[in-house]
């Protein structure tokens, strides 16, 4: 008996098995992959978010804050510096870095009260100074 017509049905078939797993072992990885860099990036830039918010709590409740230039500004007893590849302090000579991104600062007078704004396109912080109050003012991540 000749089964040419049997053997063609059963390649066909092994074929259309196989093309879906190998496409599930080698594509789905690679999404998982992506995804995880992303979770990845979004998880540091929160973690530094609260490193901040945590360090100047304590910063804040001291009210003198003094503009030292447009990339530096001293709050009670530490000085932070707002460099290209970061957000530094520096208190009692120990230097620390708080953040990998690139942030700005200003100091604005609203009402009888002083409010420090950290910010960039990614993120806008606002501290009351003297009473180590913040608010989140907005927060987005964009991936890079």
């Amino acid at each position: 008996m000749n089964n040419k017509g049997f053997t063609f049905i059963e390649l066909l078939v092994t074929i259309s098995l196989t093309i879906p797993l190998v496409f599930a072992l080698i594509v789905v990885p690679a999404y998982l992959m992506k995804d995880y860099k992303d979770y990845d990036k979004l998880a540091q830039h929160t973690a530094e978010l609260s490193i901040i918010k945590s360090i100047l709590a304590s910063d804040l409740e001291s009210t003198t804050i003094k503009e030292l230039d447009e990339d530096n500004v001293q709050i009670g007893k530490s000085i932070y510096r707002f460099n290209d590849d970061g957000l530094y302090r520096v208190n009692e000579g120990n230097s620390r870095k708080l953040s990998e991104e690139h942030l700005f600062y200003k100091v604005e007078q609203l009402g009888t009260k002083k409010v420090l704004n950290i910010y960039n396109d990614n993120t806008n912080l606002e501290f009351s100074i003297g009473n180590s109050s913040f608010d989140l003012k907005e927060w987005r991540y964009y991936g890079k």
